[in-house]
């Protein structure tokens, strides 16, 4: 492929939700265990942590958007009881994500 159609598909070219897109199809393709498995509870806290930065970069633009910050709050409660089903069921996938992610206790 030359480098003239090599950066026509590259992600700078993307809109946002092309970018996000891949984002989080990399982070799942970290910590998946098998291809396609995303119902993995780490794939799962992948996902919901892209979901929050994004969500967060709104909210810093939109700061009276108050359903959206319910909603950013829905989603830590969610991430964080997957957090301690993780940290239950196997703790060295729990480590080995949180200290990725650099997500504190």
């Amino acid at each position: 492929m030359s480098p003239k159609v090599r950066k026509l598909f590259d992600l700078t070219n993307g809109n946002q939700r092309e970018v996000v897109k891949a984002q989080k199809a990399q982070g799942m393709a970290l910590f998946m265990d098998r291809p396609g498995n995303t119902g993995d509870s780490s794939a799962q806290v992948i996902a919901l942590t892209t979901r929050i930065q994004q969500v967060q970069t709104h909210l810093a633009m939109h700061k009276k958007d108050h359903s959206g910050k319910r909603g950013l709050d829905r989603m830590y409660v969610r991430r964080r009881k997957l957090l301690d089903y993780m940290e239950r069921k196997d703790f060295e996938a729990y480590r080995v994500i949180v200290k990725t992610l650099g997500l504190q206790r």
